[in-house]
């Protein structure tokens, strides 16, 4: 007697259904995947790019609140402050632009003293920090004059830095009187040497110091455009600075304005 043995398992239908199904499953996990990805960069984006703003604000705000400081003297036209070379800084050489460059001259924030008054008009003591080199331009002041100056020579002891200028100063300063580097900062847009995820050029916002040293501030800043604001008799009382900043599918235009 013939015995028919029924088969159990999957008709073809069933494994097409199957497969069908997992690719479903597979393609939804990778999708939302793809999306929690791109959320999350998109975020990143966002934070940096307002981290930027935030940042490049509140540099410059600083940067140009300190334009023209001397330290205790007060800079006018007729404070008698002596110059080295091209190193001066005056009320209207404090800050300089162009329509797409912004140079400001000051004091550096970070100073010391001298400690003990000078005996001739070319060599005095400071305290060991800030540390000074040869070659330095720096500044020196009280409150009845100033001096720009190189440095020619510096030895340092275990208590303090004894500076040589390059030239005489124009007075014996004293002791407790102020001693800084004197800074001239450029700030600009110029190309960076990386590209964004498309392959576009990456701009930035750079500060160049007195020695043409650059920093690069600030990456996706575009089109930095410096104006003037005048009254009605044409004097500048103001600055307005604007720049494109962006970041991935984000941009913002940004701007700040400085009463002079």
């Amino acid at each position: 007697m013939l015995k028919i043995t029924r088969l159990i398992g999957f008709t073809l239908i069933e494994c097409l259904l199957s497969l069908l199904i997992s690719t479903l499953i597979v393609a939804s996990i990778i999708f939302i995947f793809l999306s929690a990805e791109k959320a999350m960069q998109s975020e990143t984006d966002l934070a940096a790019l307002q981290e930027n703003e935030r940042f490049v604000t509140l540099f410059l705000q600083n940067e140009i609140n300190q334009a023209g400081n001397i330290g205790c003297g007060k800079l006018t036209d007729h404070f008698p402050l002596q110059g080295f070379l091209s190193y001066t800084v005056t009320p209207e050489n404090k800050i300089t632009w162009t329509e797409s460059m912004l140079t400001v001259r000051h004091a550096d924030a970070i100073l010391t003293n001298l400690t003990r008054n000078m005996q001739g008009f070319s060599t005095f003591f400071v305290a060991l920090s800030p540390r000074f080199a040869k070659g330095d331009i720096v500044i020196i002041s009280n409150c009845a004059s100033a001096d720009i100056f190189q440095i020619k020579k510096i030895s340092v002891t275990q208590t303090e830095q004894m500076i040589t200028t390059e030239k005489p100063l124009s007075a014996r300063y004293q002791k407790n009187d102020e001693v800084a580097l004197f800074d001239t900062n450029t700030f600009f847009i110029d190309k960076t040497n990386r590209v964004t995820r498309d392959g576009k050029i990456i701009f930035a916002l750079y500060q160049s110091d007195i020695y043409g040293r650059r920093t690069e501030l600030s990456e996706n800043v575009t089109n930095f455009v410096i104006t003037n604001d005048q009254d009605e008799s044409g004097k500048t009382v103001g600055l307005d600075l604007a720049a494109d900043f962006a970041a991935g599918n984000f941009s913002k235009k940004w701007y700040l304005y400085h009463a002079l």
